[in-house]
């Protein structure tokens, strides 16, 4: 069975990218390059994927999306997570460009997602529809 859902990237209506779910559907050299820049900007999908693998940073990352900004008490209690833990998340969250930083006053900080950290967390909504789908139509991208 051949599948035929594609991811699109789209910029003020034109497509950027098309990426084709079914490994049938590439391009060997469309694929090749592609598997090329995963490969350069490693360290940097690891460090992301270090932080959206951890049910608490994703709830952090999620908390924060959900009211565009929190305090730090606000995520300890929202995530009945204790200091060490906040602190640390924040700190890599912060270090890879995840959310940022925003000092209302020298003792009210709050913590946004970056556009980055959003669009990370919609690309785990979007992968997690992606696979319903694909489980929809017969469970496996290869038969």
């Amino acid at each position: 069975m051949k599948l035929g859902l594609k991811i699109k990237l789209v910029d003020d209506g034109k497509v950027i990218f098309e990426f084709p779910l079914d490994i049938r559907e590439w391009k060997p050299e469309a694929l090749q390059h592609e598997l090329e820049d995963i490969e350069t900007g490693m360290s940097n999908l690891l460090e992301i994927h270090d932080i959206l693998s951890n049910e608490t940073r994703m709830r952090m990352l999620c908390e924060m999306v959900k009211s565009l900004d929190c305090r730090f008490g606000e995520l300890m209690e929202n995530l009945d997570a204790n200091q060490k833990t906040i602190s640390s998340s924040l700190q890599r969250m912060l270090q890879i460009k995840l959310a940022t930083r925003i000092e209302r006053h020298p003792r009210e900080v709050h913590y946004a997602p970056s556009q980055i950290g959003f669009t990370c967390l919609l690309t785990c909504a979007m992968m997690r529809r992606m696979m319903i789908e694909v489980k929809k139509l017969g469970g496996e991208l290869l038969e």
